[in-house]
């Protein structure tokens, strides 16, 4: 469990929230949804705060669809390049 959220680090207001719940990130020009996170955000700004360990689990999430998305592009590549052989 996360401790109490304190302050926002853009706008220093009281009004943070625990959230759970996808977010969508951008990548390389792609949109990759994360399911389930926990994050904390601002009722006053709208900036959205996660901590070290849910900050891992989202790049990982978002590298390894990135590192999937390479491999099936790669995988479409060879069997073009085999049909024209």
């Amino acid at each position: 469990m996360r401790p109490r959220p304190g302050k926002c680090p853009i706008c220093f207001s009281p009004r943070v929230r625990v959230v759970q719940g996808p977010l969508e990130f951008e990548y390389k020009g792609r949109k990759v949804k994360v399911l389930d996170v926990e994050y904390e955000k601002c009722l006053a700004c709208g900036e959205m705060t996660t901590d070290y360990d849910e900050s891992k689990h989202i790049d990982s999430v978002v590298l390894g669809n990135a590192e999937e998305r390479r491999k099936s592009c790669r995988v479409a590549a060879s069997k073009t390049v085999r049909r024209d052989l």
